[in-house]
């Protein structure tokens, strides 16, 4: 018996001891110590080298899935701001290139790198737009589609793809070409890129929406189209009397000669007087003010007739747009007084007294001038 516990004993300590005698003599095989193998201290750095590696993977493919899967919410602000954005470059070629074109001083020394950085800029702006118009969400029944196929089947079958297919065209390989024939050929080949003015249109809606100010935004947006068409009739007309006609030129109607009869130059050789004298032509022209000076051949009574049938459609669409701003401004009015008017010949056809009418109209004046909501049925 004796022998017998005394083995059960051993047994029982030599397992219980087994597990702690284990762990102490594993306990030389410790766990690398991070900071020591960034010193290269300690034990070698596969596994952290594993680990950052993993994490690099992990960020890389979280950045591609969310380009992937990215698309624009059409009433987002993101949206709106990409939209002012790539409207700047647009109207930034809308007003450059017709001056480029007319004025060729605009392509010569300094002026030439200046435009040349910005086109490149704006190129590269109107090529992520074109990106970025695979993945804009639109509406169906009320739900937001995400579906990036259907997204981008969507774009290529409509016709603004093949718009914008034609306006991401590089132009500046062109300038390769040195001195060509026809300088004005190289800033006008750049006029395919107003056709993204799809974008400008877009971006005057949704502000129309958003600002709390749409009179105030109808009327800037109409002066601008103003100042456009002028601004295009002004080119126009000095590209017409320098670069069709010529230095040699006799009529009055067209830009006056800039050397005198001494083969000197006179102030209407200056860039900014060649343009401020274009730009007052057209507006005198366009808006009717003041004496033109007469044609004198077949085709500049040609041209003046389109200018002034051009600046006849201005006034009308002029007119009418203010006409809408200000009848919008009194619409409350209106239905007020026609409201009032209605009650008015409701009362006398009633026989109400004179005082109880008052007392009506007095109420409304002030329902009026605190801005309150009123209804007849309410009043009475």
């Amino acid at each position: 018996l004796f022998r017998s516990s005394t083995n059960n004993s051993s047994g029982s300590s030599r397992h219980g001891l087994s597990p702690f005698l284990n762990k102490t003599f594993r306990s030389d095989k410790r766990e690398p110590d991070e900071f020591l193998q960034r010193l290269n201290l300690g034990a070698p750095t596969e596994k952290i080298e594993t680990k950052e590696l993993s994490k690099k993977k992990k960020g890389w493919t979280r950045l591609v899935n969310f380009f992937c899967s990215f698309v624009f919410d059409p009433f987002s602000d993101m949206y709106y701001y990409w939209l002012s954005i790539i409207s700047l470059a647009v109207l930034y070629n809308f007003v450059i290139i017709p001056a480029r074109v007319s004025f060729k001083e605009l392509e010569d020394g300094q002026f030439f790198t200046a435009w040349f950085a910005i086109d490149i800029v704006a190129d590269i702006m109107y090529i992520l737009d074109f990106l970025a118009s695979f993945r804009i969400g639109f509406l169906e029944r009320g739900l937001l589609v995400k579906d990036t196929k259907a997204l981008s089947k969507k774009y290529v079958r409509s016709l603004v793809f093949f718009v914008d297919c034609i306006s991401i065209i590089p132009t500046q390989f062109i300038y390769l070409v040195k001195n060509p024939a026809v300088p004005f050929v190289r800033p006008l080949v750049r006029i395919i890129k107003l056709l993204k003015i799809h974008r400008v249109v877009k971006f005057n809606d949704r502000t129309e929406c958003r600002t709390s100010l749409p009179t105030a935004w109808r009327l800037l947006v109409l002066f601008q189209c103003m100042m456009m068409v002028m601004h295009w009739n002004a080119c126009i007309y000095y590209f017409v009397s320098e670069e069709l006609i010529g230095p040699n030129r006799t009529s009055e109607f067209l830009y006056p000669r800039e050397m005198d009869n001494d083969n000197i130059s006179n102030k209407y050789s200056n860039l900014s007087m060649k343009y401020a004298y274009a730009l007052y032509w057209s507006a005198q022209t366009m808006t009717t003010i003041g004496e033109v000076q007469q044609p004198t051949d077949i085709w500049e009574f040609f041209y003046l007739t389109l200018v002034f049938l051009t600046g006849v459609m201005i006034f009308a669409s002029v007119v009418g747009s203010i006409g809408n701003i200000i009848t919008n401004l009194r619409a409350n009015r209106s239905v007020f007084q026609d409201r009032l008017d209605h009650l008015k010949e409701y009362m006398g056809y009633r026989n109400v007294g004179k005082d109880l009418q008052n007392r009506i109209i007095r109420w409304f004046d002030y329902l009026w001038a605190q801005k309150h909501t009123f209804e007849e049925e309410d009043v009475l």
